[in-house]
């Protein structure tokens, strides 16, 4: 794979984060964007997405707050991995996730636990 390639695939990867993000909730956008911005593959030449594309009027304050939940989240989503590969149920791995980190959609909870199988192999 050339850097040319790679390029092209950010580039495909980041348009489809942001589209992603566009069509969520504001919570479920901020993650999409996280997330997005934080997988090291490539790292060094992707081009991050700034929050501002995504997130309409928001006091700095009300950012803050889904930043931190979100943050909170990808940061627990190592310990969900490790709880997939220990054999727990996934359907219990879920709950918990979803009672630890209430009001994201099914598929950041499902983004987040495949992040966290990801990380912890």
């Amino acid at each position: 794979m050339t850097i040319t390639d790679m390029n092209e695939f950010n580039a495909g990867a980041r348009e489809a984060a942001i589209q992603r993000a566009k069509a969520s909730s504001p919570l479920d956008g901020v993650f999409w964007v996280l997330d997005h911005n934080g997988w090291p593959i490539l790292s060094t030449i992707k081009k991050p997405i700034e929050l501002t594309e995504i997130v309409g009027p928001m006091s700095p304050s009300e950012l803050a707050g889904l930043k931190q939940r979100v943050h909170a989240i990808l940061k627990d989503s190592s310990y969900f991995g490790e709880n997939r590969w220990r054999g727990l149920d996934h359907n219990e791995n879920m709950e918990e996730m979803r009672r630890l980190h209430p009001g994201f959609s099914e598929d950041v909870y499902t983004r987040a636990l495949m992040r966290g199988i990801f990380e912890t192999r």
